[in-house]
């Protein structure tokens, strides 16, 4: 049995997107693990700027 599995994983090595899909024939949803990289990065960017690193 072949498949494919697609991870994004944070910078404190917590999982964030998985995906699995069982045949190799098939592609992972690159969309959602796209979105899901965008929510991580503008959270990660909005933490960095907040009022007080701004001063």
């Amino acid at each position: 049995m072949l498949g494919r599995a697609v991870f994004l994983v944070d910078k404190n090595d917590i999982l964030r997107h998985v995906e699995y899909v069982k045949e190799i024939d098939d592609q992972p949803d690159f969309a959602a693990l796209l979105d899901a990289t965008r929510k991580l990065t503008f959270c990660a960017i909005r933490k960095f700027l907040t009022p007080s690193n701004l001063l």
